[in-house]
């Protein structure tokens, strides 16, 4: 029982691009009918005043990520790799038992392979995993080095789209590590406009 009770929480953060809040029921938004999304945010910690420090995806993340101002980091404008000298949230937890996985846009340098003290990694921009997924189900690449265009992979199915391509790997990844503390990343393109 004590042991139990001592266990170390779980963290899951799901990181929509650009969503706004009228459009997520725990906020009061009516736009969207998200019944999972609306379950997940009834049993979980919903942030009442979080704001960004700057309204673009790189200085966000790499905000989110360090727990420092875009100024401080370099990193204000897209595009921008986030330094080594500045610790990610999942290096400050590398040694602490929990297992860091990130699925989905990085947009702070090297999106392909696994980065910044994340073990699991899930790439879905460019040349990704998600780009060899959709070639192994015989979709062929609308442009050059077997990459996708957005307006192509907003035509394909529900089965073969991005984000349930995240939603597949993000249950995976929790049910292989329920009973390890974990943080996971899951970082949507979707509803980017």
């Amino acid at each position: 029982m004590a042991e139990e009770s001592m266990r170390r929480p779980n963290l899951l953060v799901l990181l929509p691009d650009q969503q706004r809040t009228d459009t997520i029921a725990c906020y009061g938004g009516t736009k969207v009918h998200a019944p999972a999304l609306n379950k997940l945010a009834s049993e979980s910690v919903i942030f009442e005043r979080a704001y960004v420090t700057q309204p673009i995806c790189t200085p966000s993340r790499a905000s989110l990520l360090s727990g420092l101002w875009p100024h401080t980091t370099g990193c204000t404008r897209n595009s921008v790799p986030l330094e080594q000298r500045f610790p990610t949230f999942a290096e400050l937890l590398e040694n602490k038992d929990y297992h860091c996985a990130y699925m989905g846009k990085w947009h702070l340098g090297g999106d392909a392979s696994a980065q910044r003290g994340f073990r699991d990694w899930v790439s879905t921009e460019d040349v990704s995993d998600y780009s060899r997924f959709l070639i192994s189900h015989g979709i062929a690449p609308d442009r050059p080095n077997n990459a996708f265009s957005r307006r192509f992979i907003s035509t394909l199915p529900l089965e073969l789209s991005k984000p349930k391509f995240l939603e597949d790997h993000a249950c995976q990844f929790i049910e292989r590590h329920r009973r390890d503390p974990f943080v996971l990343f899951v970082a949507f393109v979707e509803p980017h406009t």
